[in-house]
């Protein structure tokens, strides 16, 4: 009885995020629909002067498509129909793509997206619909935190690909598990105060950036990634291995 308790339960958790995806999805479409129709109709003139606005409304109707696209995976997940398929295919075209669709999404005017790629194709067995959506989601989270520029690089490493992606958050933002357990481990709290301090001094004393800059690269505990110091700003980096190349 229980068993089947559990199951009816599983399929109408799934049931409820597939029928809220169509909710989300349909007016979504309507709306991105509607501002196609509405740029067409009004003159050139107008529709520059008003730009911006278009490309705020579009960018949120394409946030409710992108909760309605998770919605539907985490059904698929969950009700055991997602399907994978490898196929051949080359990364850079994934990565690329995958980037245009995060600036689409998370895209900020204060917030440059670089894209470095390598020459040679990078080819390789995957499943391109739920690595893109993967990739897209890593780069829009960096958007999302970064103040003013996201680095994006495909790297060959052996026979390994790599894509990393940089951006410059607020150091803090870093710790991640770290900053949970901060109450619990003394040397997490002093090198966060430490750090904190040679911040504060290097805003208020520019000669000490030069020390600031010779420090180079630390680790931090809890740390998602390698953070780089440059003077009072602190990177983020975080590497994450795509798949084995093709020969």
């Amino acid at each position: 009885m229980s068993n089947d308790s559990d199951e009816r339960s599983h399929f109408l958790r799934t049931e409820f995020l597939e029928r809220v995806a169509h909710e989300l999805r349909g007016p979504a479409g309507v709306t991105l629909g509607a501002l196609d129709e509405l740029e067409h109709s009004l003159g050139a003139e107008v529709v520059e002067q008003n730009r911006t606005l278009f490309a705020m409304a579009r960018r949120g109707a394409r946030r409710v498509l992108r909760t309605a696209d998770r919605l539907t995976r985490t059904a698929q997940l969950e009700g055991g129909t997602a399907h994978v398929t490898r196929l051949p295919a080359d990364l850079r075209t994934l990565v690329r793509q995958a980037v245009q669709d995060a600036e689409l999404i998370e895209g900020r005017s204060s917030v440059k997206v670089t894209l470095r790629l390598p020459e040679e194709p990078c080819a390789s067995e995957v499943d391109g619909t739920w690595l893109g959506i993967a990739l897209m989601e890593l780069v829009a989270q960096a958007i999302r935190c970064a103040r003013r520029d996201v680095e994006v690089s495909v790297q060959t490493r052996g026979n390994q690909l790599r894509l990393v992606v940089g951006d410059d958050r607020i150091a803090v933002i870093h710790a991640g598990s770290a900053l949970r357990g901060a109450a619990r481990s003394p040397r997490l709290r002093a090198e966060l105060a430490a750090g904190k301090r040679r911040r504060s001094r290097a805003r208020r004393y520019p000669r000490d950036r030069d020390a600031a800059q010779r420090r180079g690269r630390e680790r931090v505990p809890g740390d998602t990634g390698l953070r780089e110091r440059t003077g009072a700003t602190e990177r983020f980096r975080g590497a994450v291995i795509l798949s084995g190349l093709q020969t």
